[in-house]
């Protein structure tokens, strides 16, 4: 259940809307969303038919539902000057009320037995919890700047990498949609000594230790799928440890390059596209190389006919890789 302030606050429309997108999601696990404000029930439906919420919206006039939760509050009367003067917004009379009252934004997991398992209630109304838009080339997490929780790729690419001494950048994982990756107290994916970098725009929802451990007990068939993630993740930064401990950088790009085709391959005929802007310098920064030295690579394999390169695209020879089914695909989405 969430409260929110009403249709006029462009804070709420927007997480509404984010919550519209992760519907699926909800229904999945069985559950329901229940959006709550103190407009009138005219507006509420007139939000709900512009935003197209497929999701109960309902109008607590007076705040009662609101006040149950200790989360109303009366408008000060300096706010209502500005409300009224500055947006021209009545509240009372938007709310069909006489009261100009509010509830602070919150948001609360209940349970069947009507026990709250956890709940956000933040008095800054630009702050929701929500999917989290993040612009391409956006820097995630360092490993200075980890923050505990579980999130969950709804949208996009994220690239996880380490540097070395002098710098350089060495890729230990791609996550694609429906990846996750964070920290808790109680265990670890091994995330928390790397980069994160939004390799397109991405979307991100997140989910609190308590959050994850009462949906873990509820629904088995999640925690069977959280396990093979975890294991797939292990299995997946061992084989690129192996390739950068054994293989010579010709034997290391054709190992990225099937890995990446397995995971974002598209089927084209003779040849499989990896759906990624890859160009020699992101393979490079990839590898951990020169991109130099994969620049010679590279142009030998064209030669050979195992590739095929555009400016930012690579396309693998599918004869000789033909597995573009992923491997390390786990998805909650």
């Amino acid at each position: 259940m969430t409260f929110y302030r009403g249709g006029w606050c462009p804070f709420c429309s927007m997480q509404l809307r984010a919550y519209q997108g992760i519907m699926p999601d909800i229904q999945a696990i069985g559950a329901q969303l229940i959006a709550v404000s103190p407009q009138s029930p005219d507006n509420t439906l007139s939000q709900q038919e512009k935003e197209s919420l497929t999701y109960q919206v309902l109008s607590d006039t007076e705040g009662l539902a609101a006040a149950q939760y200790n989360i109303l509050y009366d408008v000060p009367s300096y706010i209502q000057e500005v409300m009224q003067n500055r947006f021209g917004l009545n509240l009372a009379e938007y709310n069909a009320s006489d009261r100009w009252v509010l509830p602070v934004p919150a948001t609360f997991m209940i349970d069947e037995r009507a026990v709250i398992r956890s709940s956000y209630v933040n008095p800054d109304y630009m702050k929701r919890l929500e999917p989290q838009g993040i612009p391409k080339h956006t820097i995630v997490q360092t490993p200075d700047t980890v923050r505990e929780g579980l999130f969950f790729l709804k949208e996009g690419k994220l690239r996880l990498y380490k540097l070395n001494k002098e710098g350089k950048q060495f890729t230990v994982a791609i996550l694609k949609k429906g990846n996750m990756f964070g920290e808790l107290e109680s265990f670890s994916l091994g995330t928390s000594r790397v980069f994160i970098e939004t390799m397109e725009d991405s979307f991100l929802c997140t989910m609190s230790e308590r959050q994850f451990e009462w949906l873990m007990t509820r629904h088995p068939k999640l925690a069977l799928k959280f396990l093979k993630s975890l294991s797939d993740r292990l299995n997946e930064q061992d084989e690129i440890l192996e390739q950068l401990a054994f293989n010579d950088l010709r034997g290391r790009i054709l190992h990225l390059l099937s890995m990446l085709s397995a995971k974002f391959g598209v089927d084209e005929g003779e040849y499989v596209r990896i759906d990624l802007p890859l160009s020699h310098q992101e393979i490079a920064k990839m590898l951990g190389v020169t991109r130099e030295a994969v620049s010679v690579i590279m142009r030998k394999l064209v030669q050979e006919k195992v590739i095929k390169t555009g400016r930012i695209s690579v396309r693998l020879a599918a004869e000789r890789y033909p597995n573009v089914q992923s491997k390390n695909g786990t998805d909650w989405a």
